[in-house]
């Protein structure tokens, strides 16, 4: 996936930038992307800062690729070496907030963030890494309104669609989550973040056979990743232990008829279900 990070960061470079003195050959970086070559795209890197340690482009880029080596602290001393060059650089100041958020100093992070948007209020990816640390710190209102604030700027930025989605999960606010889950996936069908995130909503609110959908479409792009295939695992299993146990022949207490239907219309938690499930193994009712 670092072909896709640096390929934003290439992006979002403003072009004053561009009018800097920089011994960066982005058609060379342009191919060294595509051929997903991460060492020979370092070590390009660091040749050109043999050649000019102030190259604040070659700064910043040799961050993002240690970024993606998880080598955070390396990372992190790229981006203040850039920054001591051009403390205005609201890249610099957002990557050097994504690393340390990387390292969860959320704290810290977000006064990087800060920065950046006072410099330019109008920078989508600091608002939403602003909110994404937040979230991390279990501050959830705030930080939606952090992704808010990026979709303001930007509707279609499928990351704060995303990220907001998945913040609305954690104040329960399920329907809603799936809303932007959606706008996401409609911007970009192949986008698996939404599409798992999704299959995850469906299945918290009991709509096992929809979520098997959504991680299917998740498998087809992804066909390797374990967290979706587990959650593919797990939605299969009650879905089909829902499914037996409702077009089951065998006597099954009404108090567990009713618990599923509960449990389908969101009305009881899953751990109250999957207990009334384990009391009905160990009693050798059903079998799982």
């Amino acid at each position: 996936m670092f072909q896709i990070v640096l390929i934003v960061s290439l992006l979002v470079i403003p072009n004053m930038l561009f009018d800097e003195k920089t011994l960066v050959d982005f058609y060379k970086v342009e191919k060294l992307i595509e051929a997903e070559n991460l060492e020979d795209l370092l070590s390009y890197f660091n040749d050109i800062l043999k050649q000019n340690s102030n190259d604040s482009i070659a700064l910043n880029l040799r961050g993002v690729v240690l970024y993606d080596f998880e080598r955070y602290e390396e990372a992190i001393a790229s981006f203040d070496k850039s920054l001591t060059i051009n403390p205005d650089d609201v890249i610099a100041l957002k990557d050097k907030g994504k690393t340390l958020a990387a390292l969860e100093k959320y704290e810290n992070s977000i006064h990087y963030f800060d920065k950046a948007l006072e410099i330019d209020p109008k920078f989508v990816q600091a608002w939403n890494n602003k909110g994404h640390s937040l979230y991390h710190l279990g501050k959830y209102e705030e930080a939606l309104v952090q992704f808010d604030e990026a979709l303001l700027i930007d509707p279609q930025y499928i990351r704060s669609l995303n990220n907001k989605g998945i913040t609305l999960v954690q104040i329960g606010h399920y329907n809603q989550a799936i809303t932007y889950f959606d706008k996401a996936i409609l911007i970009d069908p192949q986008y698996v973040k939404a599409i798992n995130n999704k299959g995850i909503t469906l299945y918290e609110l009991g709509r096992y056979e929809q979520s098997l959908t959504y991680f299917d479409k998740a498998l087809q792009i992804e066909p390797e990743n374990k967290e979706i295939n587990q959650n593919r695992d797990k939605s299969y299993v009650l879905f089909e232990v829902v499914s037996s146990i409702l077009n089951s022949n065998s006597e099954i207490p009404i108090w567990f008829t009713q618990n599923a239907d509960w449990f389908i219309k969101g009305e009881i938690t899953q751990e109250e279900f999957v207990g009334g499930i384990n009391y009905l193994v160990e009693k050798g009712i059903i079998q799982v």
